[in-house]
């Protein structure tokens, strides 16, 4: 058990810490030179492709979970673990297959705008 508390802490400092470095230095990359970067009157300070790939991919993260809860809410019938994802299943029950098919579509559906 000691393995995997080591192992589970160290996951955590590399999660929380270690990974969103990587969306700092995203949002601060340069334009390429073959991507046009378009300009919003609503937020100018997106002007650089890597700011857009950040606010479109927490957006579609968000698109994503609003459509899953309210599709499950709405559509769920089928529990995950009656498809054998138990592992889903255990870290939430309620869960659904159509409230994960539903935030898979709306993140879909976000990022094709």
């Amino acid at each position: 058990s000691t393995i995997q508390d080591i192992s589970t802490t160290l996951m955590g400092l590399v999660y929380t810490a270690y990974l969103p470095s990587w969306w700092v230095r995203l949002r601060c990359a340069p334009n390429w030179s073959n991507v046009a970067g378009k300009t919003f009157w609503f937020a100018p300070q997106l002007t650089h492709r890597g700011a857009q790939h950040v606010w479109w991919t927490c957006l579609s993260i968000a698109c994503a979970d609003i459509g899953a809860y309210f599709g499950g809410k709405r559509f769920g019938r089928h529990s995950l673990d009656k498809v054998g994802l138990g592992a889903a299943a255990k870290a939430s029950p309620n869960k659904t297959t159509e409230g994960a098919v539903s935030g898979l579509v709306s993140a879909g559906l976000c990022s094709y705008i």
